[in-house]
């Protein structure tokens, strides 16, 4: 693919090529979803226009508008006592306003990798996606409300999405691809960033190549295995049983029948959304699941947020919905689980948010809804499932008294390792062995 060069704030980046970043959209089928304006200060219901509908597809139904922070409560996710300060996540989307006042002072690198002939790089996100992805997952204040999940987190921006709307090829699965997709120097950036989550709401991109499967996979290799990192991906918003491709990497085939991205999964998420305002069904556009159940978790898709483009406080709203909305408020999760345990794994990070979401649908990790709903509250007082096989946690400073307060059952065991101290308050009922190698496991329920 040809490649050219172009000059950001940022200094000297590699673009992706041309063809690509052109078919990259915003959580490909969909986006964010719906943008409605609304007026302060308290959001008045939406009333769509009438629509004449076409001949065989119905209008898509708009979700119920929620409340200014439902997609907050709706995963308790206020009052954890915790920011996220000190964790950094990585946007990889259309861009992140530097200037918006519920992000301001925390975007502390701002990458451009699209086309500067055919996309407005004086403006750092002309599509106001990725600013609105960057807030709900680490909005400040606004107007004297939190927007996000993690307000103390920083934002490390990462532009790849084009100024203009992709149009499909015409297969309705957004644009085929071959080969690796160019994000290798995408990834690199974000780790010499310090990032430790890195967001994608994003999708368009689909392969029927075999081969693809393994070149992909070695582009987010790197930020896994050698950073430790946790990759967080929207399903998609086209309404199928399963993710986009991209969502579901660890589980795609590869020659011969293989799974050459199955390594991945100790760092990967893929994020289905529930409607907000009853947050116990799949969300009417959401992608289920489907093949990435053991490693994907819903969270709220429908969110009133403030204006992308704002640079002071206004009081003025927006509403949208889509799983692009879904996928922050767990990275935001993620932030928070780090913040409070630092010497967690990736791994650790991700059965956490996994094993302590609230089941929904039919019992256990199912297809729909996969582990179930992210609860925010829960995760941020340790693990509540050892069903990963032995879990393995280096407490690794002394002095430092660490406690996992939720009961904690499944099949696993737990390896202490480290100098610290490791309290166990809540239940803890899972079926393997128990190892202290090195300083202390104490139980305190």
């Amino acid at each position: 693919m040809k490649r050219v060069q172009l000059n950001t704030a940022a200094g000297m980046r590699t673009a992706l090529a041309m063809s690509l970043a052109a078919a990259m959209s915003a959580c490909g089928g969909g986006g964010g979803g719906g943008n409605v304006r609304v007026e302060p200060p308290t959001p008045p219901p939406v009333t769509p226009p009438p629509v004449t509908p076409p001949p065989v597809t119905p209008p898509p139904v708009t979700p119920p508008q929620p409340s200014r922070q439902g997609h907050l409560t709706a995963i308790n996710a206020l009052g954890t006592g915790l920011t996220g300060q000190g964790v950094r996540i990585g946007v990889v989307d259309s861009g992140v306003n530097r200037s918006h006042p519920a992000l301001a002072g925390r975007v502390v690198a701002n990458y451009s990798y699209v086309d500067s002939r055919v996309n407005d790089l004086g403006r750092d996100d002309v599509v106001g996606h990725g600013t609105t992805v960057s807030m709900l997952a680490a909005g400040g204040d606004y107007a004297g409300s939190q927007v996000g999940v993690a307000p103390g987190a920083e934002i490390v921006s990462a532009r790849i999405i084009a100024d203009k709307r992709p149009v499909d090829d015409g297969s309705g699965n957004g644009n085929q691809v071959s080969g690796a997709i160019g994000l290798a120097p995408v990834h690199r950036d974000l780790i010499n960033a310090g990032v430790k989550i890195m967001n994608n709401s994003w999708g368009g991109l689909y392969w029927t190549n075999a081969a693809t499967t393994a070149q992909i996979a070695d582009e987010y290799r790197p930020f896994i295995t050698s950073n430790g990192g946790l990759v967080v991906f929207a399903t998609g918003n086209d309404g199928k049983p399963t993710p986009s491709n991209m969502a579901a990497l660890p589980s795609r085939p590869g020659v011969g029948g293989s799974t050459p991205a199955a390594d991945l999964v100790r760092g990967w998420l893929a994020v289905t959304a529930v409607d907000t305002v009853t947050p116990t069904q799949l969300a009417s556009y959401a992608n289920a699941c489907g093949e990435a159940a053991s490693y994907c978790l819903a969270a709220p898709g429908t969110a009133v947020y403030p204006d992308p483009q704002a640079t002071t406080a206004t009081a003025s709203y927006y509403y949208g919905w889509g799983t692009s909305y879904a996928a922050p408020l767990v990275s935001g999760a993620a932030a928070l689980v780090w913040q409070r345990y630092p010497y967690f794994s990736n791994d650790l990070v991700r059965q956490t948010l996994l094993g302590t979401a609230t089941d929904l649908g039919a019992a256990g990790v199912d297809p729909v809804f996969g582990n179930g709903l992210l609860d925010v509250g829960k995760a941020v007082n340790g693990p509540g499932r050892l069903d990963w096989g032995d879990v393995s946690v280096n407490v690794n400073r002394l002095g430092l008294d660490s406690v996992w307060s939720n009961d904690l059952s499944g099949t696993g065991g737990l390896v202490k390792q480290g100098v610290g101290s490791l309290g166990l308050s809540g239940r803890s009922t899972y079926s393997g062995a128990t190892r202290i190698e090195q300083g202390t496991l104490a139980l305190r329920g």
